[in-house]
């Protein structure tokens, strides 16, 4: 049985903002030398007492899903602690791993976790290596400063 187990992280969320989503790029004309580096899949958030624009960058993204609700969709001990989890025993996982080794001989189970993220009425998951998470620039959200790993 699957089981969500809070994470750790550095920024709160605000408990009744949404989420915005972002899957994909689009193609940039001819990018210059030395252009700053963007992320293409992110999820935004409005960071808890601060008002300032929170980021979820993610590192070997795999798969996403958002969907609404007010109860989680994974047992989750009712531990609030955090708005990050890792899902534990995860068929979607296992269905990733399975689909991507059969058509790539690509593994996720020994590379990749299945995230769940918590917001108000609303839930995003995602199959990545890793997270990274931080504040957005106000000029370009998209923007990614020298220390981010992507």
């Amino acid at each position: 049985m699957s089981r969500a187990l809070p994470l750790k992280v550095p920024l709160a969320t605000d408990s009744v903002a949404p989420c915005r989503l972002t899957f994909g790029s689009l193609p940039v004309a001819g990018p210059e030398e030395g252009a700053p580096e963007h992320v293409s899949n992110a999820l935004f958030f409005e960071v808890s007492d601060v008002g300032s624009l929170g980021r979820v960058a993610f590192e070997g993204l795999d798969a996403i899903r958002a969907s609404r609700g007010e109860v989680a969709p994974y047992d989750d001990g009712n531990d609030f602690s955090s708005w990050v989890y890792t899902v534990q025993d995860s068929a979607w996982l296992a269905e990733r791993h399975e689909y991507e080794w059969k058509h790539y001989q690509t593994p996720l189970l020994e590379t990749h976790e299945h995230y769940l993220f918590r917001f108000h009425d609303e839930f995003v998951e995602a199959i990545a290596a890793g997270i990274w998470l931080d504040l957005a620039a106000e000029d370009d959200p998209f923007k990614v400063d020298e220390a981010h790993p992507q």
